[in-house]
């Protein structure tokens, strides 16, 4: 009888052996399984104005063995001589024009087309990005111009646009592909991947800004959904005194 009470326990025991490693094994896939879901695939910059640089996504430099692309950090070696630029903005992937930009350091100047300005009156916009505000004067004399000294409450998303520096360090990563010629300007075509999305840069040979930068679909980039193409750039020639108000005499 002690033999079989002994044999009893001896069952129980490997019962709940055999419990214990199968729920060990059970959370050993739940843990591999959460690693191994996929990360938040980036969307395209909203075409409109609306949209920062800062998408969602893995970057081209996440990789754990990701290093920097010696042919384009050498195109890169003379950004710090831009103390300004200026440029036409113009969205893809339809190339609608935009406004005219002229940006130094934190502060924009923002030039719209004439039927951007047709319901607000403004037809030159300050903005601060640090502050994240944009006020609009009426100072060439339009029909909604009742006081040019007084400032317009602008919407900062709506006239803010991603700036061609806040691409370079997914650049760096990037691969270069070739070189054309964009507005009369000599640039180097950079190909990388954000996530599900996919991307080319022509970069300035000389300061090493980007010129244009198209979101695609698929890496043949023959299906753009988004971007920007920074037309016209010209570089240090932005005055501090064409980034605030000076009121007019009236």
């Amino acid at each position: 009888m002690a033999r079989c009470a002994r044999k009893g326990v001896t069952m129980k025991l490997a019962y709940l052996f055999v419990i214990l490693l199968l729920g060990i094994v059970v959370l050993g896939c739940a843990q591999q399984q959460s690693y191994e879901t996929p990360k938040n695939v980036d969307s395209a910059a909203p075409v409109g104005g609306k949209a920062g640089p800062d998408l969602a996504g893995e970057k081209p430099g996440d990789e754990p063995d990701a290093t920097p692309n010696p042919a384009v950090t050498k195109l890169l070696t003379r950004n710090s001589q831009v103390k300004s630029y200026s440029f036409d903005v113009a969205l893809l992937p339809d190339k609608r024009g935009g406004a005219h930009y002229d940006v130094k350091g934190t502060l924009i100047r923002v030039t719209p087309l004439s039927d951007q300005s047709a319901e607000t009156g403004a037809d030159v916009i300050f903005i601060d990005t640090v502050a994240r505000t944009a006020d609009g004067y009426c100072v060439r004399g339009k029909t909604k111009c009742l006081d040019p000294n007084a400032p317009i409450a602008m919407d900062y998303d709506e006239w803010i646009v991603p700036l061609p520096p806040s691409y370079l360090e997914d650049i760096t990563y990037g691969e270069v592909i070739g070189s054309l010629t964009f507005f009369n300007k000599p640039v180097t075509r950079i190909k990388y991947q954000r996530g599900a999305l996919y991307y080319e840069a022509y970069l300035d040979n000389y300061f090493g800004y980007p010129q244009r930068v198209a979101i695609g679909s698929n890496p043949e980039m023959t299906d753009i959904i988004g971007g920007y193409e920074y037309r016209n750039m010209a570089f240090n020639t932005v005055q501090d005194d064409q980034l605030t108000h000076v009121d007019v005499k009236l």
